[in-house]
């Protein structure tokens, strides 16, 4: 098992900067952990207003 998380906005940011760099993404960050696991599903998580968005990602039954 692997459990991370995705920041959409960047590394602590509360609002949206202007620009990210090309191809940060949610499902490009997916992607690259499904090449590696079978199985990769979003966790449900209540983050306090106050603190950056983020989303939890779990990830399981590493591939051979």
């Amino acid at each position: 098992h692997l459990i991370t998380e995705f920041m959409p906005n960047g590394l602590g940011a509360t609002k949206k900067p202007e620009s990210l760099p090309p191809g940060y993404t949610l499902e490009a960050f997916l992607e690259a952990f499904r090449k590696s696991f079978k199985r990769v599903s979003l966790v449900p998580a209540d983050i306090p207003s106050t603190h950056s968005p983020r989303i939890i990602v779990h990830c399981e039954s590493p591939r051979p």
